[in-house]
This record gives C-alpha cells, structure tokens and sequence, in this order.
C-alpha cells in the first residue's frame, strides 16, 4: 500500500483546518486510521483548559507564523521574497545579519518548483535545515 501526504485547508473545525493552517491527511488505510485517532483527541480551539506541550506550542508557531507573513502579497498559500525576508528579519536573529543578496540566494534554493514564491512545504524545509544546524551547534557545543 502506497502512502503519502496531502495538504488541506478549510474553515470548519480544527481537524480541517480552523488555524488557517494546513492539515496533513495521511493516505492509506491504515496511516489514515492512525491520523484519525490522532485528530480525534486534539482539543478544539475554544478549549482553553487543555496545555500544549512545548512541541505542539512550536509546531504551532511554525505554522502560524508562516500564515502570518503569507498573503499579504498574491496568495494566501505562499510567501512571496518581500514576505521572506520580512519573516525572517522579524521573526529570526539571523535575520538582522543577512544581507540581500544572502536572501536572493535563500529564495533560490528553497523554491524548488522555480515560481517565485515559497510554499509551506518549502518552508518546512526551511525550517528543517535551520533545526538540523541548531543541532549541530549543540552537538559542537557539548564536547
């Protein structure tokens, strides 16, 4: 059985995407089964007495943060450079130190499918890569 991954987004409820953000549906039975369970035990926005945990807490300020910037130019979906760069200057340390052409260069590598503007999926690469080196600052930093 083939699985794999598909976005989504609607307004409805948490599970289909309240957030504004997307929502990962695994395909296949038994993935979806399991994502189902899963969904099924997340609290509702307007509960407030549940906590997140801190991994939660950042999955969701990785989300959101990305739908904070997208949109305000072309699509709600997708961050174009100007929206890029204002994340990255605002929401990043690392920001305050890269120069333009440091961005261009970012923009370049993470559009993968060459159309001009980031997508979530490629800034979660993004992200991804930015934990990876977090990572290994750590790991040099322990020996």
């Amino acid at each position: 059985m083939e699985f794999g991954l598909i976005m989504r987004s609607s307004p409805q409820s948490f599970e289909e995407g309240a957030l504004g953000g997307p929502v990962m549906m695994m395909v296949g039975h038994r993935m979806s089964d399991f994502l189902r369970t899963v969904t099924s035990s997340l609290p509702t926005p307007s509960c407030n007495t549940v906590m997140e945990t801190p991994l939660e807490k950042a999955l969701t300020t990785m989300v959101t943060t990305f739908h904070k910037y997208s949109g305000r130019e072309g699509s709600k979906l997708t961050l174009s450079r100007k929206e890029l760069k204002e994340l990255i200057k605002k929401e990043l340390s690392l920001g305050e130190k890269m120069k333009e052409s440091s961005i261009d260069d970012l923009m370049k590598s993470l559009d993968k499918n060459s159309d001009q503007e980031i997508d979530f999926k490629e800034y979660s690469v993004f992200l991804t890569t930015l934990c990876m080196a977090y990572n290994d600052f750590f790991l040099e930093d322990n020996k």
